[in-house]
């Protein structure tokens, strides 16, 4: 066990931005959000293209800060839609950096840059990558994947960090051991999903992008029969149809935005369609809480509404309404993901969790 607080080195590609931070264990020392406009992402074909890009920028960045790169002990970065994988602490390896360039994973997705910077950096400075609880991080039993149709399952892709952080946080607090508790963790953002925490690990979760509630950004659970014809008769490829499915769908294609705090103003001043979403992704989010309440027979020691909407008071507080009788009600605005990446960190630099093989 090392007795001394690493220096770490955290990368979080998103959409259209990087975040770096500089911890020193578990306290963050400096950060900054690197903005990439459109027209400069535009310039690549896709998302893997952009790794030297977004890698020379963070670099750029540290050298800014004054800090230099190989004081670092350990460089962690984001963890995307890989294979199905437990939650954990992963040494991101050459078959992990080849299979997201090779497009080996479950879907192109920014945060699997962060693998792949890691480990280009952390290989310039002798020290070792590693992702945290990533997005494609399964752990589902069969009977909770299992669909009526052959050939389709449920997939297991989740806000996994944000989430397994928030679980936590919470036990933490309370002066619990998280891998005692039973916790329903519902991140609410531009997309939502709702987590079955049991023991540590996500045992179901409930996506807006395959069967949850519906979300900003997307549907949520459609009707077969409807969804069927919805298809025959849109013309839409499939392509298209998956992105309109998550990213125009939900509140895009029903308001016209998916700014919620903009959707709460409007149901303020009478906007009836406003008012119909915010009550329809209220009540989803609530009932999807109700129904994964039943996975632990009701004994659920908390239920956290975390992510960036969770900033919003009046969606809290209609959630809480519906679903404070199952269990007390927590609240952690935001999201948590640079802090859990350098925690991951720290858990396997002190022994406290033992890193995992790809």
């Amino acid at each position: 066990m090392n007795r001394r607080a690493p220096f770490i080195l955290v990368v979080n590609p998103g959409s259209t931005s990087t975040k770096v931070a500089i911890f020193k264990g578990d306290k963050e020392v400096v950060s900054k959000n690197i903005e990439h406009p459109r027209e400069e992402l535009a310039q690549f074909e896709g998302i893997i293209e952009q790794k030297d890009y977004r890698r020379k920028l963070a670099e750029r960045v540290v050298d800014k800060l004054g800090i230099k790169l190989s004081d670092m002990n350990i460089v962690v970065g984001r963890g995307g839609p890989l294979k199905p994988l437990e939650g954990g602490v992963y040494r991101v390896s050459e078959k992990m950096v080849k299979d997201i360039e090779s497009g080996k994973t479950q879907e192109q997705h920014s945060a699997n840059l962060g693998a792949v910077i890691a480990y280009e950096i952390a290989s310039k400075i002798g020290a070792p990558a590693y992702i945290v609880d990533p997005i494609s991080t399964d752990e589902m039993s069969p009977v909770a994947k299992l669909t009526g149709i052959p050939g389709i399952k449920r997939r297991s892709l989740t806000h996994a960090l944000n989430v397994k952080a928030c679980a936590r946080r919470y036990a933490r607090e309370a002066g619990m051991n998280w891998l005692d508790l039973n916790i329903i963790v519902a991140h609410l953002g531009g997309g939502i999903t709702v987590n079955a925490v049991k023991n540590g690990r996500i045992v179901d979760v409930s996506d807006a992008r395959q069967d949850g509630p519906i979300a900003p950004t997307a549907a949520g659970r459609v009707p077969g029969p409807e969804l069927s014809r919805f298809i025959r008769n849109s013309n839409l490829t499939e392509k298209q149809l998956v992105k309109f499915w998550f990213g125009k769908g939900g509140g895009v294609a029903l308001t016209g935005t998916d700014n919620v705090r903009e959707l709460l103003a409007k149901r303020s001043s009478g906007d009836k369609q406003a008012k119909l979403f915010i009550d329809a992704l209220t009540y989803g989010v609530a009932k999807e809480i109700g129904a994964l309440s039943t996975i632990f027979r009701g004994n659920v020691d908390a239920s956290i509404l975390t992510g960036d909407l969770a900033q919003s008071n009046e969606l809290t507080e209609a959630i809480k309404r519906y679903v404070e009788f199952i269990a007390a009600v927590i609240i952690y605005p935001g999201e948590f993901e640079m802090e859990a990446l350098a925690e991951g960190g720290v858990r396997v630099w002190n022994g406290e969790e033992k890193e995992k093989t790809y």
